[in-house]
């Protein structure tokens, strides 16, 4: 395990910046149409010995060795790219999330990073979204960024929320527009009637503060049709459809566009 570790945590340094390291695209779509309004970005890595590599083994080496700057600054400009590639395209306000992790927030001025892949692309703030955890949210170094950011007109979703410093107070003191119902919630809506009561409370509470809730971890029609039954805005899983390469995301583009 030891010996994994020390050869992911070198190959990561390598991979930054070469085509092992991109992203792939998650649709976020209406609950009654399904039809994609949105994409959330998520770097994948393919490395050429090792195979697939799960963000769940590289983000954190890379937030413990200071890499997730330089992938976090990469993902940035990539999705404007990307945005900025399917707008001349499709010419529509769909919309492109990218998260941002604590240490990014600790130790680098995401505002300009943001402003710098708008300007770069010629896009409007609303392109892109700056998508974070509650947890990061909370911590104190957030709050003052945020407000920069949506002073741009970036706009802020909270990620997971629903579990661990889950606040509604939180909502009112940082400047949120979407919020991302964790998919313990949605999971445990479609289980029983408790559930199902707990997360349409929490999406109505959320939708009269005047914000968009989305609903993550849609796998099956019985959450879907609770997602729909909440009034939520959006719908993210693999009901939908799993994190795609931006030709299949563009694909499903097309599809959406005939049938509108």
């Amino acid at each position: 395990a030891a010996a994994r570790r020390l050869r992911v945590e070198q190959e990561l340094r390598r991979a930054i910046g070469t085509a092992d390291l991109c992203l792939h695209y998650q649709p976020i779509a209406d609950p009654r149409s399904r039809i994609p309004f949105a994409f959330e970005a998520l770097m994948r890595w393919h490395h050429p010995e090792l195979g697939p590599i799960s963000p769940a083994e590289f983000i954190p080496l890379a937030e413990e060795n200071g890499s997730i700057l330089d992938l976090g600054a990469l993902a940035v400009a990539e999705a404007a790219r990307q945005a900025a590639i399917w707008r001349d395209w499709i010419g529509d306000g769909r919309y492109l999330s990218v998260n941002v992790s604590a240490r990014q927030l600790a130790d680098m001025d995401v505002p300009a990073l943001f402003a710098a892949a708008l300007k770069q692309e010629r896009l409007p703030p609303s392109a892109l979204v700056c998508e974070l955890t509650e947890t990061v949210a909370a911590d104190s170094h957030a709050g003052p960024l945020l407000h920069d950011l949506r002073a741009m007109g970036v706009r802020i979703a909270l990620d997971d929320f629903g579990v661990g410093y889950s606040s509604l107070g939180m909502l009112r003191q940082l400047p949120v527009d979407l919020v991302k119902l964790d998919r313990s919630l949605v999971v445990e809506a479609a289980k029983d009637a408790s559930g199902r009561q707990l997360l349409l409370g929490m999406a109505g509470v959320i939708g009269a503060l005047g914000l968009k809730v989305i609903a993550e971890g849609v796998e099956s029609e019985a959450q879907l049709a609770i997602a729909a039954e909440a009034s939520c805005t959006g719908v993210q899983g693999y009901l939908i459809g799993a994190p795609m390469a931006a030709a299949a995301a563009a694909g499903m583009m097309a599809g959406a566009a005939r049938q509108g």
